[in-house]
């Protein structure tokens, strides 16, 4: 019964304070990289990113490139 109370004061607790809080801004950053030839058997290179909103991610995706790139420059 006391691990209810305990719990019951927490939730009115959080409740009674709903306008006080810390909290990140909601600008969507977004973090992108990509290697070349970085896998040793294939030499296909990797690209991916990232989006992050207040500090979490929201979304990402890395993927091997499909075709073999010679240079950096094409």
């Amino acid at each position: 019964m006391e691990k209810a109370r305990e719990s019951l004061n927490k939730l009115e607790l959080i409740a009674s304070s709903r306008d006080v809080g810390i909290s990140k801004g909601l600008e969507i950053i977004e973090y992108s990289n990509s290697d070349f030839a970085g896998c040793q058997d294939s030499k296909r290179s990797t690209s991916g990113y990232i989006y992050m909103l207040a500090g979490g991610a929201i979304s990402w995706k890395s993927i091997k490139q499909a075709l073999i790139a010679p240079s950096t420059m094409k």
